[in-house]
């Protein structure tokens, strides 16, 4: 074999080794693209607690679709005890939340469950919550500390003689909530 031969023959070689090198790393993009795209478009759940003042401040538990397709709730778990003492106060609580197992849920919808979770000595809730989006299974936890905005001061609108301007003022900030 002559040197220009050689040179061809290693040539030949590097490209092919460049060849299979480019072609792992297109199936690895195609992977992780594969990955990128079913994780925008799936659904995603939330749950927490969150806080509305108007004239008092009132609990809610939420349970939000944050992702881009609809959700279908499978199974919600959680302590039943602990949700007994909550649904004394305020609310059926165990009521809704067993209403909600089989049920869909849109891109940002969200239920709105009323509790009062002062005074009843629970601090956290944990809930296990089982959905499908898209024909795969999904499953998430979430621990909401009750406690966690008791000693955040709310502030009341009081206008002498202009209950019209606190009534605006309230509706203003009940729109702004809405999701």
């Amino acid at each position: 074999m002559t040197t220009t031969d050689w040179i061809q023959f290693w040539l030949a070689i590097g490209t092919g080794i460049l060849a299979i090198i480019s072609t792992i790393a297109i199936i690895i993009t195609i992977i992780q693209n594969k990955r990128i795209i079913e994780s925008a478009k799936r659904a995603f759940l939330l749950m927490y607690k969150d806080t509305i003042s108007v004239t008092s401040p009132i609990e809610y538990l939420v349970i939000k679709n944050s992702g881009n397709t609809t959700a279908h709730i499978t199974s919600i778990s959680y302590n039943q005890d602990e949700i007994d003492l909550l649904s004394k106060e305020y609310s059926k609580l165990n009521v809704a939340l067993n209403g909600l197992n089989n049920s869909y849920i849109a891109p940002n919808q969200s239920y709105k469950i009323p509790i009062k979770s002062k005074n009843t000595g629970i601090n956290t809730l944990n809930f296990s919550i089982k959905y499908t989006s898209d024909k795969k299974e999904y499953s998430d936890s979430f621990t909401i500390n009750l406690t966690q905005d008791y000693n955040i001061p709310y502030v009341k609108q009081s206008i002498n003689n202009n209950d019209l301007k606190v009534i605006s003022q309230a509706l203003q900030e009940l729109i702004k909530r809405i999701d």
